[in-house]
């Protein structure tokens, strides 16, 4: 488990080496469907590790909006505090359920193909 959260931990906060060497040219646009499944495949990769982050900071500025205004009694403020939290308990549930599903299917059904953390290239 601590090795799992040292993986997100480090797809969050450490800068990843990127290769631009590797990618697509854009110019005409992709010829087949294989290039337009990596484009999009590309996509997602990269903005996994950003909602992630993004979830995450909702999860923390609601946990701080509803402790440092609960005392004060502001019931508007601990209610949105409640809600970010809410949403962003949510969005961290759906990734890490994303995650263990690719997870099944290419450890556990045996798809090809290499199963990670989603990284820069």
């Amino acid at each position: 488990m601590s090795h799992f959260l040292l993986s997100i931990l480090n797809n969050l906060f450490v800068v990843q080496r990127v290769y631009a060497q590797d990618s697509i040219d854009f110019h005409g646009g992709p010829t087949n469907l294989t290039q337009l499944i990596d484009i999009l495949r590309d996509i997602i990769n990269i903005s996994l590790p950003i909602i992630t982050g993004l979830a995450l900071i909702a999860f923390l500025w609601g946990l701080i909006k509803f402790i440092s205004r609960a005392g004060e009694g502001d019931e508007k403020a601990v209610g949105e505090g409640k809600k970010l939290m809410t949403w962003g308990l949510i969005a961290l549930f759906v990734l890490v359920a994303y995650a263990g599903i690719l997870a099944f299917f290419f450890q556990d059904i045996g798809f090809s193909g290499p199963f990670g953390i989603p990284l820069f290239k």
